[in-house]
């Protein structure tokens, strides 16, 4: 056996170790554990839940609150197409494709991360100034109550 085996079958097994003591201590269960369960899917226990919380308000703060550029939004991820592509989310993966794809090609490979570098930085200004335009609405909000 490789090196590289007995480390992935010790990662593997010191996995399942967490996982067991996180399912005796209630912190996560399989989902649906009772009929077989539903692979990769778990519930949080009462001690689970706690955390997951505790996790996500400390990130919340550090992430949110302490940053001036930076307001909270909660929304799914399952959204319209064209969401995707006002975000630019769309064009950028198109792009990446594009220089993956052209790699052979040094000069195009450069032209391509030229082009993506610009539509980063356009991006980031058009992402600025809605964030401005944001908070100046917040301002008006706040100060008219």
């Amino acid at each position: 056996m490789s090196e590289i085996q007995a480390n992935g079958s010790a990662a593997e097994n010191r996995m399942q170790e967490i996982v067991s003591l996180c399912k005796n201590r209630g912190f996560v269960f399989q989902s649906s554990e009772i009929y077989g369960g539903l692979r990769s899917s778990y519930d949080y226990g009462p001690l689970g839940i706690e955390l997951k919380r505790n996790i996500m308000l400390e990130w919340w703060r550090n992430m949110v609150y302490s940053r001036e550029n930076i307001v909270g939004l909660d929304a799914s991820i399952i959204m319209h197409p064209k969401v995707w592509e006002a975000s630019g989310h769309v064009a950028s993966l198109a792009i990446l494709w594009w220089i993956a794809r052209s790699a052979k090609n040094d000069s195009a490979q450069t032209r391509h991360r030229e082009l993506l570098l610009e539509q980063i930085q356009r991006s980031l200004l058009r992402i600025k100034n809605e964030q401005n335009l944001r908070k100046s609405k917040l301002k008006k909000i706040t100060s008219s109550s």
